[in-house]
């Protein structure tokens, strides 16, 4: 990569980032209880496979729900490889209340792990996950006793939790 390349890549990303948004994934009403939406924890290969996935090993995937696998055919005829996994989610939603009808759409970054052998029996993992979403809206009208005004409020909150891991997986019998 050219030293030039890497400027406007940098770049790129100094602008683009404040038209960004993270945790993004729609508008929902049960966002608002306790820590928010919680997230799923299977990944886009899984979520294709019924959400089941837990004995599924793969050299190019990283596996969440068993981290026990990653050390499982991470070397190959001598060959070390590195798995390195990036998914998102993204939801539209019909939301009714009584007669009012609305629709939203989001997106998000659902995954993001790294799996990279040490020695022949050992392997360490690093993932990135939203745990929970919060992403809601609330208009309320309120007129004042004694008054025909009404005052509007707009409640909003954005974001949520997130997890970060770090995993040793060892295969100690082959």
């Amino acid at each position: 990569m050219s030293l030039n390349f890497r400027h406007y890549f940098l770049l790129f990303f100094l602008v683009v980032h404040h038209l960004s948004y993270g945790q993004g994934q729609g508008r929902s009403p049960y966002s608002v209880i306790g820590v928010g939406e919680l997230s799923n924890e299977t990944t886009a290969i899984q979520d294709m496979m019924g959400g089941t996935g837990v004995s599924f090993s793969n050299t190019f995937y990283v596996n969440g729900l068993n981290p026990a696998l990653m050390a499982k055919d991470r070397v190959i005829n001598g060959l070390k490889y590195v798995a390195f996994n990036v998914s998102g989610s993204g939801y539209f939603r019909n939301l009714e209340q009584g007669t009012s009808l609305g629709q939203d759409f989001g997106l998000n970054l659902s995954n993001l792990s790294m799996a990279f052998p040490v020695a022949r029996q050992w392997t360490i993992g690093v993932n990135f996950r939203p745990y929970s979403i919060v992403d809601n809206e609330n208009f309320t009208r309120r007129s004042f006793s004694g008054s025909s005004s009404i005052s509007s409020y707009t409640l909003t909150d954005n974001g949520g939790l997130s997890k970060v891991g770090l995993t040793n997986s060892f295969n100690i019998a082959r």
